[in-house]
């Protein structure tokens, strides 16, 4: 079997996350067969994330900056690995996922250089399959073959090689609760607004008053959000939500 020191590096950013974090980290167990460490970037947590994660026997880099691919990227950077996975801390690697990661990264006849991912998001303690919610991320990849794009919200990874895809699921824990639904997607709306400020973006009368029914609409109907009953309710609810304060924001340029 193919081996060298820190095969694999988990990069993890956070920002008040002893929640969910625990949970997260003991998730990599299923990641077998293999030597790994995690290396967090943490946006100056005032509660027990950054000692739970040294506990585990993390290495942390304390940041202010708050862009989410800005800090991938980053942590990133900063990994030493031949392959690196990029976890977020609400987020749970499955057995069956730890296998087939653990399979790719000990092949040295592995002929791609990054892997796209499925994931299983959670809404409330149950999955949620519609509505926009069924989705791949490409998070595992050959150190020095990808880099984080620097977005304020939905970054992603471009690996400059092949790319194939696991079939084994990543569970994430994205909608917890009710308060911690509207606090994301409150934040979420600031990202969107700064996000759209930068691309010159202005607010009208058409994105303040036509993008969010669009969007409930989206996520609801054509999407067959409403398969998922009352959560693909929510969901599109949410969504709706934060696009509308999205605009509101950028109005305003609250962000």
């Amino acid at each position: 079997m193919h081996k060298i020191n820190n095969l694999l590096i988990i990069v993890l950013i956070t920002h008040n996350s002893k929640d969910t974090i625990v949970k997260s980290i003991r998730s990599t167990s299923q990641i077998n067969n293999s030597n790994f460490k995690i290396t967090c970037a943490d946006n100056y947590s005032t509660d027990d994330t950054v000692k739970i994660i040294k506990n585990y026997g993390g290495k942390v880099y304390l940041t202010r900056e708050t862009n989410f691919g800005k800090l991938k990227q980053f942590i990133v950077s900063k990994a030493t690995g031949e392959w690196v996975l990029v976890l977020d801390s609400d987020e749970e690697v499955t057995p069956e996922l730890g296998s087939q990661i653990s399979k790719v990264i000990n092949s040295p006849e592995s002929k791609f250089d990054g892997y796209r991912i499925p994931y299983r998001n959670y809404c409330l303690g149950k999955p949620v399959t519609h509505g926009g919610e069924h989705y791949s991320k490409l998070i595992l990849f050959r150190r020095g073959k990808g880099r984080v794009d620097p977005a304020w919200i939905h970054e992603e990874v471009t690996v400059n090689g092949r790319v194939g895809e696991l079939s084994g699921y990543m569970n994430h824990y994205s909608y917890r609760s009710i308060p911690q639904i509207f606090a994301k997607f409150t934040d979420y709306s600031g990202r969107m607004a700064r996000k759209a400020a930068e691309n010159g973006e202005k607010a009208t009368l058409r994105n303040l008053f036509l993008h969010a029914p669009h969007m409930f609409w989206s996520r609801f109907v054509t999407s067959r959000g409403y398969k998922d009953g009352w959560r693909g309710l929510l969901l599109a609810a949410a969504f709706a939500y934060m696009e509308q304060m999205a605009y509101i924001n950028l109005a305003f340029r609250r962000y």
